[in-house]
């Protein structure tokens, strides 16, 4: 674990290594065809590459070998990408623009950002199937059946539904929180259980990556949604960030109670919620944005600390 880096520079660093990874990737694998090259664009347009640094991560910390390192966090990136892809239709969101970029189905056309997106889903399954070791066959399918789970609809296909559903309506907390479940905290949490479940990891240990990814996926979410929130709505949102971040402390056995991570998140909760009270009582217009600086800090802190078994 790289704790002398901050968040930001671990992440610019892992991106840069992954990018070049994925760019090996694409030209012994992906073709010079008009969907070869909506896959090829779809992928290589940008992203923070977040959901395959947390792999990356806690992969290393559990030993795994950089092939089956690499082939989660790919694996993980291609379902984040195919989902964008989807969300971006005009049957769907309709956005012309996604990472400052024309999106897929404005520069290939409508049909081919559909095929894209299967192919790129069907692509990652392949990545598991090519690089992991035929004598974890077993974890294999549990990695592939989960992957499904958390792209379908038990997650990502049902929150985009969901999602849909309430366009132009008001969103309540409960439903807000149903969807952000669905639609990001299910992803995180392949990212974060496939290397547990690979390396062979108590089941416990599994159960409690899942809670883990689960609150993760939620407060990454919910940051970038605060902005939209009302007074009532952000302060309720608020609060539960911070019930979320403890929840995660609560899990000693997990994290170590004398583990360094375990005692930056516990540290991380106490300084937030001592940040909270502070600004809270601050009533001047720009006290919204301090709390919002204040919990994505809070976010990244959390990000920076994976968990690993101590």
């Amino acid at each position: 674990m790289l704790v002398n880096m901050t968040i930001e520079v671990q992440i610019d660093k892992y991106r840069k290594e992954f990018n070049s990874l994925l760019s090996k990737y694409i030209k012994q694998n992906i073709g010079n065809n008009t969907l070869d090259k909506a896959i090829k664009y779809s992928l290589t347009i940008g992203g923070k590459r977040v959901r395959p640094f947390i792999s990356s991560m806690i992969s290393k910390d559990l030993g795994l070998g950089k092939k089956e390192s690499f082939a989660i966090s790919l694996a993980s990136e291609m379902v984040h990408t195919y989902t964008l892809i989807h969300d971006d239709l005009p049957s769907m969101d309709n956005d012309d623009l996604r990472r400052g970029n024309p999106t897929t189905h404005i520069k290939f056309n409508e049909a081919n950002a559909i095929l894209a997106g299967n192919s790129i889903f069907s692509m990652a399954i392949n990545i598991l199937i090519k690089n992991i070791s035929k004598k974890k066959n077993d974890s294999l399918l549990k990695i592939i059946e989960l992957l499904c789970n958390v792209s379908g609809l038990q997650g990502l296909a049902k929150g985009q539904s969901l999602d849909l559903e309430m366009q132009n309506k008001k969103k309540s907390i409960k439903k807000m929180l149903e969807i952000n479940r669905l639609k990001t905290s299910k992803l995180f949490e392949f990212c974060v259980a496939s290397p547990f479940i690979l390396s062979k990891s108590p089941t416990k240990y599994i159960k409690e990556a899942k809670l883990f990814s689960n609150n993760l996926g939620l407060i990454f979410q919910i940051t970038d949604d605060m902005i939209d929130l009302e007074n009532k709505n952000y302060q309720n949102m608020n609060n539960f960030c911070i019930k979320l971040i403890a929840e995660c402390t609560k899990k000693k056995s997990f994290f170590g109670e004398r583990n360094l991570i375990y005692q930056d998140l516990a540290a991380v909760e106490g300084t937030h919620r001592a940040n909270t009270q502070r600004i809270n009582s601050i009533s001047h217009p720009g006290s919204r944005r301090k709390r919002i600086i204040s919990l994505c800090q809070c976010r990244s802190r959390a990000t920076d600390r994976i968990p690993y078994r101590g």
